[in-house]
Parts: structure tokens; sequence; C-alpha cells
């Protein structure tokens, strides 16, 4: 929080500089480009926390479907905190095997620890196995995790992993989502014995 107050700071010191001494020479913009630029952030920001809004104890233990598959097929559920759409993750996985793995590659210690606080009051009759990713670096840790299940398969036998894919109709936005998803099941696609699955989550 220092860190991006400091930024802040240095940011609008460096506008209202800027303002001052070029303002005949176009700088007058920036009365109408800056106010522009905080309202499309605060949008965005305001749509990022609509969509990762965690979902209740309560609501969890109502909706979450434990497994009665006798299916042992391996399943590795990718999230990163307890949402609406990962709750639609385990549920799907549950309901095709009873081998399933929750994974959450994380690059905030205190979420990841918030995360596992949370699986075990909540009960939840699911592995979570939580990779530490320092710097945002998730390809690494996640390619050396697939290669360890890889070597647990059977002869013939396919890992799967399943990503959560972000549905909103509104306009703007396929720009905000999905990313992440897309880069990662083509990174996985390097990995001959690994299906990459994206479950689509409605957002209303």
């Amino acid at each position: 929080a220092a860190v991006n107050l400091l930024g802040a700071l240095i940011t609008v010191t460096g506008g209202v500089t800027v303002l001052v001494v070029r303002f005949k020479e176009g700088a007058w913009l920036l009365f109408f480009v800056l106010p522009l630029l905080m309202w499309v952030m605060h949008v965005i920001h305001k749509h990022y926390a609509e969509i990762s809004e965690g979902i209740t104890q309560a609501e969890f233990k109502k909706r979450y479907r434990p497994s009665k598959s006798l299916d042992d097929a391996p399943f590795v559920v990718m999230l990163a905190g307890l949402t609406r759409s990962s709750l639609k993750l385990l549920n799907y996985a549950n309901s095709l095997t009873h081998n399933v793995k929750a994974l959450c590659v994380a690059d905030d210690e205190d979420a990841a620890n918030e995360l596992r606080q949370c699986w075990q009051d909540w009960e939840i009759d699911i592995e979570l196995v939580v990779i530490n990713a320092p710097f945002r670096e998730i390809l690494l840790p996640l390619h050396e995790y697939v290669e360890q299940e890889e070597k647990k398969l059977r002869p013939h036998e396919t890992l799967t992993v399943l990503l959560s894919k972000i549905i909103d109709r509104r306009w703007y936005a396929f720009a905000l989502h999905n990313q992440t998803s897309y880069f990662i099941q083509r990174e996985l696609s390097q990995h001959r014995n690994v299906a990459t699955i994206l479950l689509p989550f409605l957002h209303k």
C-alpha cells in the first residue's frame, strides 16, 4: 500500500508540473484525460470486485456436492479463492470422479493463508495444494506440478485440468477476462497426457 501511495504521489506531482509548465502547448488536455482515465480504472476495479466476490460458508455448504462417483480419473481444479465460479468447478469435477485436487498458484501469501484456513474451517473434502509463485511467475511452478502429477498416471490415463471461463454479456468484458485461462490452456497443451477444460461461468 505504501508503494502504491508513493507511486500515486509521484504521478500527481509530475502531472501537475507538466500541466503548469506546458499548459499553452496542449497540456490542458490533461483536464479531460486524467478524469476519464480515473473513471475507467474505477469501473474496471468495480467490475473485478463483482466477479471475484467470495461465497459465504453457508452458501458453499448448501450448494457444494461431494463426489459420489466411482471413477478415479485424476482431475485438478485451478482456483484462486472460494467463489461461485470455483464452486461450480469443484462440483463439476466431483460429478465425474472422486479423485480431485484443488490447486492454487498464489502470488499473495496472505490470500493463500486465508484460503487454507477457509478450506480447513469449511471441512472441504478435497485436497488443497497451494504453490507459492513470487513475482507472479505462475508458469514454472505450474509446469513442475503438472509434470509430477503426470508421473503418477497409469498407462493411457489422462490428467484433466479444470479452469473457469467467465461469460459476461457486457461489451467491454471480453478484454478483461479469461486471458490468463487461455494462456494456461495454451501452455498446458505442451503436456502429452494433460487435457484442459474451460468451464463457462455466467456472470449476471
